[in-house]
C-alpha cells in the first residue's frame, strides 16, 4: 500500500486554516458577547442579588486604602497603581477571597472607585 502524498503547500494550508480555527476559538471565549445585557435582565439580576451588591459596596467603603478589586487580578491600592496580590500590596487574603466570593455571586470581574476623591464605588457587569 502506499500513503497518500501532500504537498507542501497543501500542508501549510491545513495548518493555517487550523491556526485561524483556533484563534477563532480563542476570541469566542475570551470576548464572549459584544451584546449589553438587556436592561430588565439587569435588573432582575440587582434584584436577586441586592444583599451581595450592598455587601461589596459597603466592604470598598469600609477598605479606605482599596481603589479596585479584580476578581482576576488581585487588589489595587492607592499606592500600587496596579493590581496585585493581597499579599504584595498587604491586604488580608481572606478579604479579598471574601470580596471574591460576593463579585462571583454578582456574576462580576471587579469593583471600583472612581469620580472625584474615589467618591464613587461601581461595580462591573458587562465591558
Amino acid at each position: 500500500m502506499t500513503g497518500i502524498r501532500v504537498s507542501k503547500s497543501m500542508r501549510r494550508a491545513i495548518i493555517l486554516v487550523f491556526l485561524v480555527v483556533a484563534c477563532l476559538g480563542v476570541w469566542a471565549y475570551v470576548f464572549p458577547s459584544q451584546k449589553p445585557p438587556e436592561e430588565e435582565s439587569l435588573l432582575k439580576a440587582f434584584y436577586a442579588n441586592r444583599a451581595g451588591y450592598e455587601h461589596l459596596r459597603d466592604m470598598l467603603v469600609a477598605d479606605g486604602q482599596v481603589r479596585a478589586v479584580y476578581a482576576r487580578f488581585g487588589v489595587e491600592t492607592t499606592s500600587s497603581g496596579l493590581p496585585h496580590l493581597p499579599s504584595e500590596v498587604n491586604f488580608p487574603s481572606s478579604r479579598y477571597y471574601g470580596y471574591k466570593i460576593l463579585l462571583e455571586q454578582v456574576h462580576s470581574p471587579e469593583v471600583f472607585r472612581r469620580g472625584e476623591n474615589n467618591s464613587e464605588i461601581c461595580i462591573s457587569l458587562w465591558g
